[in-house]
């Protein structure tokens, strides 16, 4: 029998079996490598340790020899090691098959701290073959947000500025940027020719409360019986008591725990945290039931950061605390942009829901100061804006549905009072910006209608006080909220 034409009993290999190079079987090597599915390469340990810091931490562990003896699991598919061993090796680097292959092996070697392999892939990213498509480019700039690449971006954002990022079919692009990120693309496809920083005037701040060591420690957390010390992470120690800062966090309580017992006369126990100490301080204010000096002074970011460690060591009585804090009127009514990026990123629903109300009067688009996008998605900026517009487009909607009287000439109105026409509209104008808002009391159009029409007290004749149309109303709604007017 012909074992050609009958090879039923021959083993059929597999359709998606890796074919490993040769390069990478050699059998010298020193290093068996088994992939994700279980393919295996023998390579060079001294390539592996100079082309990985990954690798190189892993073999200079003690105990790397029990690690090299057998096979050294990586926990990548066949192909991907295969490219990221070609960047290792000196040896002719293949073209990649695609875009996404790209991202693919970027993302590994990225993982697996191989320098070499980032710096040549960012370079075939921002090549002719993949940046001159506005699509590709698009997805490149989103991509180098994702792994923080400045430098791609700066060199695709032109190109990629071409795709309005707000558009629904890009919504999944937007995962991983921020809203800076995509307020970058929006202002470069408006305004090519302005540099992105010229579109925002914060003003130089000072140093941030959380930075600044307290000029004194309070003498509540200086007392002399105190059974235990914090040290702040700029060396600020704070005496206190156990009971107090045990019952504020089980966090808290399991690092007391943990603390060496100390004898009569000797030093206290001492917990410390990688806090600041005026955070830590103001901690400690909410943790004791004493008052708080300074809560109506404290800065958003102070606010914000406090949060932040609150949550952290779950401090739930100090959290509570600064969830009320975030959303005083007065914060609400200078950062409601801000303060929605920083409850969305805490999971603060109920205080995101307030500050949303705010920020949607305006369009978050013209927003001219910059550190309050900082805390902001991609997503969360989408939101807003949508929401805004749709604000806008109800309010415009119930304006056009309104019935505009004709003019009227009326002999007794020849010489109108400019004082009442200026109340008039001084009144209307923020009327309708808290029609706006959810908790409005009347329609637009009652509103409308009870400021908007008079009537000559002396003939009776009716005619508009000073509006002839909804976009004559639009046109000042929009400008007083451009002026920042909030109201209570």
């Amino acid at each position: 029998m012909d074992p050609i034409a009958d090879d039923s009993s021959m083993p059929t290999p597999a359709p998606n079996t890796f074919i490993v190079p040769p390069i990478f079987q050699n059998p010298e090597a020193d290093i068996l490598i088994k992939s994700s599915d279980n393919v295996e390469f023998r390579v060079w340990k001294p390539m592996l340790v100079e082309g990985s810091v990954v690798f190189k931490d892993m073999f200079a562990h003690p105990q790397s020899s029990e690690i090299a003896a057998g096979p050294v699991p990586w926990p990548e598919p066949a192909k991907v090691i295969d490219r990221l061993l070609t960047f290792i090796y000196p040896i002719v680097k293949p073209a990649l098959d695609s875009l996404d292959e790209v991202f693919t092996i970027i993302r590994a070697a990225d993982k697996w701290q191989i320098d070499v392999a980032v710096s040549y892939l960012k370079d075939v990213l921002v090549s002719k073959r993949f940046s001159s498509s506005s699509d590709d480019a698009f997805r490149i700039y989103a991509f180098a947000c994702e792994m923080h690449f400045l430098d791609v971006q700066d060199e695709v954002a032109g190109t990629a500025s071409e795709w309005d990022p707000f558009d629904s079919a890009l919504r999944e692009e937007l995962s991983h940027m921020m809203a800076l990120d995509v307020l970058r693309l929006t202002k470069l496809q408006l305004y090519p020719r302005t540099a992105f920083d010229e579109h925002f005037d914060d003003e130089s701040e000072s140093t941030a409360p959380d930075t600044i060591q307290p000029n004194a420690v309070s003498l509540v957390f200086q007392a002399h019986d105190a059974d235990m010390a914090i040290v702040s992470s700029d060396g600020i120690e704070f005496r206190v008591f156990k009971l107090y800062i045990s019952g504020s966090s089980t966090i808290l309580r399991d690092k007391i725990l943990q603390l060496p017992s100390y004898l009569a006369g000797s030093s206290l126990p001492t917990l410390s945290l990688t806090l600041p100490s005026a955070i830590l301080e103001t901690l400690l204010y909410y943790i004791y039931p004493v008052p708080k000096p300074y809560s109506s002074a404290m800065s958003l970011e102070h606010v914000m950061t406090c949060a932040r460690a609150a949550a952290a060591f779950d401090i739930g009585v100090a959290l509570q605390a600064f969830r009320q804090e975030l959303v005083m009127p007065v914060r609400l009514r200078s950062y409601p942009l801000r303060i929605y990026g920083f409850a969305r990123s805490m999971g603060f629903e109920e205080e995101a829901s307030r500050a949303k109300s705010r920020a949607i009067l305006r369009d978050p688009l013209e927003h001219r100061k910059r550190s309050d996008f900082k805390e902001l998605t991609a997503h969360d900026l989408v939101v807003l804006r949508d929401s805004h517009s749709a604000l806008m487009n109800n309010l415009e909607a119930a304006l056009g549905r309104l019935h505009y009287p004709l003019l009227y000439e009326c002999q007794h109105d020849e010489d109108p009072d400019p004082s009442r026409r200026a109340t008039f509209g001084a009144t209307l104008i923020p009327a309708m910006c808290l029609a706006m808002t959810d908790t409005a009391l009347f329609s637009t159009a009652d509103l409308f209608h009870l400021f908007g029409e008079q009537s000559c007290s002396m003939c009776g004749i009716h005619f508009p006080d000073r509006f002839n149309s909804s976009q004559e109303i639009m046109m000042e709604v929009k400008q007083v909220l451009d002026e920042h007017i909030m109201l209570e």
